[in-house]
């Protein structure tokens, strides 16, 4: 009987340091199912932008973002400029960096990676950080549209 006790004891503890443990990303879940690919794998808008801690406007401009699962994506952006609506649509492939801390992008046509720091990745929401050349930095929240 002690013997059981102390294995449910000790695989109560295991359970509770890995409910608890540190999240990979700052702002992220500490336990899912569902695995870092499933949860970018998506159709997501853009909902909110800041850059260096200040909130932009997202009048006029609607950004749609398409993961897949064979690692291509897409992304196009509509926005209305003294009254014309333009349309961009930009497509690449994406992967994760080693550690999955960030999403690295690679837009067809060019050899530069885009490199976006994962703050939040749920299956609903994701949030990336992205610094330019000066440390500047971009910060998107995305929604996923499904």
């Amino acid at each position: 009987m002690k013997k059981l006790f102390l294995i449910g004891f000790v695989a109560a503890l295991a359970t509770s340091a890995m409910m608890t443990s540190c999240s990979k990303y700052d702002e992220g879940s500490n336990f899912t199912l569902i695995t870092k690919k499933q949860r970018v794998v998506n159709e997501w808008n853009l909902v909110s932008m800041t850059q260096d801690g200040t909130a932009l406007s997202m009048t006029g401009l609607v950004v749609t973002i398409k993961f897949t699962k064979d690692g291509s994506y897409s992304q196009t952006t509509s926005y209305t400029l003294l009254g014309q609506t333009y349309t961009d649509t930009v497509s690449g492939t994406w992967t994760f960096s080693n550690d999955k801390t960030k999403l690295l992008t690679i837009e067809t046509g060019t050899t530069v990676t885009g490199e976006w720091t994962i703050i939040q990745l749920a299956k609903d929401n994701m949030k990336l950080k992205q610094f330019d050349a000066t440390n500047n930095s971009t910060t998107i929240t995305v929604w996923a549209t499904k």
